[in-house]
C-alpha cells in the first residue's frame, strides 16, 4: 500500500519429456498513484467540503470518524484489516443516509478504499 512504480519480471517456459524449454521473458510495471493515507485524506477533504444541513453534518462527521480510525489503525494481523473493512462499510452506510446532496463521487472513492482493504486482507502476510 505504497505509491510508486512496481516492476514484475518473469520467465515463461514449458517442460516436455523432462526437458525445460524457455519461451520468453515477460515484464510488467504497475503504477500506484496514491496510498491509503492520501486516499483517505482526499475523501475526508471532499467530505469537509460538502454543504449539508446540521442533521447531515453529523452523518458526515460519522464517516470522517470511521475513516480516521482506518487511517490510524496499526496493521499487524488479518483481524486489523478486517476491522478496517468493517469501518469502511460502516462509513459507506453512513454516507448513503445523506439524501439531499449528490455524494456519488465520494461513494466511488470509498469503493476504491474498500477494494484496497479487501486486497490487503486477501494478500495479508504477517510480519516476522
Amino acid at each position: 500500500d505504497m505509491s510508486g512504480i512496481y516492476s514484475m519480471d518473469t520467465e515463461v517456459g514449458f517442460i516436455v519429456d523432462n526437458t525445460y524449454t524457455f519461451f520468453q521473458n515477460l515484464s510488467n510495471e504497475i503504477v500506484v498513484d496514491m496510498d491509503t493515507t492520501f486516499l483517505i485524506g482526499d475523501i475526508i477533504a471532499e467530505l469537509d467540503a460538502l454543504s449539508v444541513s446540521k442533521k447531515d453534518r453529523s452523518k458526515v462527521k460519522t464517516v470522517i470518524r470511521l475513516l480516521e480510525k482506518v487511517q490510524e489503525r496499526a496493521i499487524s494481523s488479518e483481524r486489523d484489516v478486517s476491522k478496517n473493512i468493517h469501518d469502511v462499510l460502516r462509513a459507506i452506510d453512513s454516507l448513503l443516509l445523506i439524501k439531499n446532496i449528490d455524494t456519488k463521487d465520494i461513494r466511488l472513492m470509498l469503493d476504491v478504499l474498500l477494494r484496497v482493504e479487501e486486497g490487503m486482507y486477501y494478500y495479508f502476510v504477517p510480519l516476522g
